[in-house]
């Protein structure tokens, strides 16, 4: 069954570095009609020295069924 239309959350909680994490930042990942993320993975995908986030999500739609989402991060 396709859900058109529908999109997949991630959630990122920051390391205070105290023991305890900031309050949850979620992004939307992916294309149309996707059902749920498949893995998720951390590195530094761009170079940068900065940890980045991938995400890899599932659907049913033709012609993109699986996507590969890299969320780069901006922080210095």
């Amino acid at each position: 069954m396709s859900k058109e239309g529908q999109r997949v959350e991630v959630a990122v909680f920051e390391n205070l570095g105290d023991g305890s994490f900031a309050a949850r930042v979620t992004y939307t990942v992916g294309g149309a009609d996707l059902e749920y993320a498949m893995a998720i993975a951390a590195g530094d995908f761009n170079g940068d020295g900065v940890t980045d986030i991938a995400v890899t999500t599932m659907g049913e739609a033709s012609p993109y069924p699986v996507a590969v989402n890299v969320l780069l991060s901006n922080c210095e």
